[in-house]
């Protein structure tokens, strides 16, 4: 088994979960000897002990990874809108966005052929890390989730506009994402800063899916995910 490079962990929801199922802490066993001296000689005694430690980041990776397996709650790569979908394991090549003004980061992965009927089908994958931790981003924390921040951005462009964005969504309340039309476009307007391709490997929560039917490139399925954790493939 080869190390781990982790780019991104979720601190705060792998702990929420870890806690409906095990305990934060595991005991390191060592052998522990006593000697003494008596009339007889010299003897000594020997009883294995435990020390008590936090779970290290790996560790709580692999204790989540195996219960979701065992639960049956890992899937492929969704298909299409699935409401019921839980967490995702899968692989892609991707680049990081984060747009300091509003501590938002984003990998978004590199069109790929969509697991669909028509041969120009896509899809894009976008992960959200949720910054409602302190620690694990470039600036404060925030009372928002990840996908409710980059809502109120995408709004807060929409009022900028002398044309409305297109809504790809079909509840209301979801609101309309203008990132998902012109991704590009749409970090660039909000100086977002670009890490280079990285080919990476994440589990992620299954957040929101949408289709775009009239994209110029034929069927594009897009996908928005909470990543658990996301490392180099």
């Amino acid at each position: 088994m080869g190390l781990v490079d982790y780019l991104y962990y979720d601190d705060r929801r792998l702990d929420s979960y870890i806690e409906q199922f095990a305990s934060p802490v595991t005991f390191d066993k060592f052998a522990e000897w006593t000697a003494s001296l008596s009339l007889a000689g010299p003897n000594g005694e020997g009883k294995q002990t435990g020390h008590a430690r936090p779970l290290t980041k790996h560790e709580k990776v692999e204790e989540v990874t195996q219960f979701l397996v065992d639960k049956d709650l890992v899937q492929g790569r969704p298909c299409g809108r699935q409401r019921e979908l839980a967490f995702v394991d899968d692989t892609f090549s991707a680049r990081r966005f984060f747009i300091p003004k509003h501590n938002i980061a984003i990998w978004m992965s590199k069109p790929a052929k969509a697991p669909t009927v028509s041969h120009n089908d896509f899809q894009v994958t976008y992960f959200i890390e949720d910054y409602t931790q302190r620690g694990n981003h470039e600036g404060p924390p925030s009372r928002y989730s990840g996908y409710s921040g980059l809502y109120l951005l995408s709004e807060e462009l929409e009022r900028g506009n002398k044309e409305p964005l297109r809504d790809l969504w079909d509840e209301p309340e979801t609101g309309k994402l203008a990132f998902i039309r012109d991704p590009i476009g749409f970090f660039t307007k909000v100086g977002a800063h670009v890490g280079p391709t990285q080919n990476i490997r994440t589990v992620y929560k299954f957040r929101a899916s949408s289709t775009d039917l009239d994209h110029p490139d034929g069927y594009v399925l897009c996908v928005i995910g909470y990543p658990l954790w996301i490392e180099r493939a």
